[in-house]
């Protein structure tokens, strides 16, 4: 189990470390990327906002990657990281069914963040083991 939650953590801070470094400082090629219509103002700020949270996130889950995560230790990052994967990937999928015509990239981030959702999960249902 320890392989596992240093697995869950460490490819979790990966994603939302390249995530958050490309929506921040490169926010109108990822937009162009993702199909985003409006790529300045407020739009721009927002998706700079998000690359911060999503980069923080990151950070948070790569410091933890050695610690006991599961059970009551280390609870808060685990549900932080369910709630964030959940949201993430739900707010995907609605996207994905409201009828826009969606390429395949998007259907990649949204099976990636509902498997971080399920990997984080069973890491909130699983008691710690010590090394």
């Amino acid at each position: 189990m320890v392989a596992f939650r240093r697995i869950v953590m460490t490819g979790s801070a990966a994603v939302y470390l390249l995530l958050g470094l490309g929506i921040s400082f490169f926010p109108v090629e990822t937009g162009q990327v993702l199909g985003t219509v409006s790529q300045s103002g407020m739009d721009l700020l927002l998706m700079k906002v998000v690359g911060a949270l999503l980069f923080g996130f990151g950070v948070i889950n790569l410091m933890a990657r050695k610690s006991a995560i599961g059970g009551i230790y280390g609870r808060a990052i685990v549900l932080g990281n369910i709630m964030t994967a959940l949201i993430i990937g739900s707010q995907f999928l609605k996207f994905i069914f409201s009828g826009t015509d969606v390429g395949l990239l998007v259907w990649a981030v949204t099976i990636l963040f509902l498997i971080l959702f399920l990997a984080f999960l069973k890491l909130f249902f699983t008691p710690p083991v010590e090394q």
